[in-house]
């Protein structure tokens, strides 16, 4: 009998572990305010081309709370060459719609990106069309995610469980959010990563970095 007490507590600490861990587990899950869904790539002469769309928070930021979700597109184009132009113009054709608009410079890398407010799923046909100097480029672009075994649901699973594998006392008291995304810092590498932020109210962030393949966590920051 003094066995059975003795099991009790513990057997009720073990379920209340769990649980917990269960509970936040599933919180994580239901607040993402970015999930990339798809990827698309192309080169010319003169341009790298990289499309990235999905939904996101409407209101955009890393504060830990995840508000209500858009479809997005990303566009951006990098020069290759010393072409040069006072304002580069684009349309972006899929499924028999356009979406236009002027790219603006990114102060950051040099990259000229718009947001295009639209959702394109993956392995559609995906032209774009840059308009500069009186003449336009035609681009087709090339989705990659015919690469990807992992999907980004797969990808924020193991995130989640790797953090709570490293950080077993997390504060549940705080608000949570987590970003996926493809990592990819050059289009010639053929290099893919998902990456997975997880960001609290307090302003900690935890992120970590996912082998598309086989889903091995490569690095991570927690």
């Amino acid at each position: 009998m003094k066995k059975f007490l003795f099991l009790i507590p513990v057997f009720a600490f073990c379920f209340c572990f769990f649980g917990c861990q269960q509970n936040i587990s599933n919180y994580l899950k239901s607040h993402v305010s970015e999930n990339c869904s798809s990827y698309y790539v192309a080169q010319t002469n003169d341009f790298s081309v990289t499309l990235f769309s999905g939904e996101r928070e409407s209101n955009y930021k890393l504060d830990g709370v995840s508000t209500q979700k858009v479809d997005y597109s990303i566009l951006s184009v990098k020069k290759k060459s010393d072409i040069t132009f006072e304002e580069l113009d684009y349309v972006v054709e899929v499924d028999g719609q356009t979406f236009e608009g002027v790219l603006t410079q990114n102060p950051y890398d040099s990259s000229f990106e718009a947001d295009v407010k639209t959702k394109i799923a993956p392995q559609k046909e995906v032209f774009v069309y840059l308009k500069f100097n009186g003449t336009t480029q035609v681009v087709n672009l090339e989705s990659i995610f015919q690469n990807f075994q992992i999907s980004s649901d797969t990808a924020l699973d193991i995130a989640v469980d790797e953090l709570l594998a490293s950080k077993e006392n997390i504060d549940d008291t705080l608000d949570y959010e987590c970003f996926i995304q493809i990592l990819n810092k050059d289009i010639d590498s053929g290099m893919y990563f998902w990456l997975v932020n997880i960001v609290s109210s307090n302003g900690d962030m935890f992120n970590i970095i996912i082998d598309i393949s086989t889903g091995e966590v490569l690095a991570k920051k927690l």
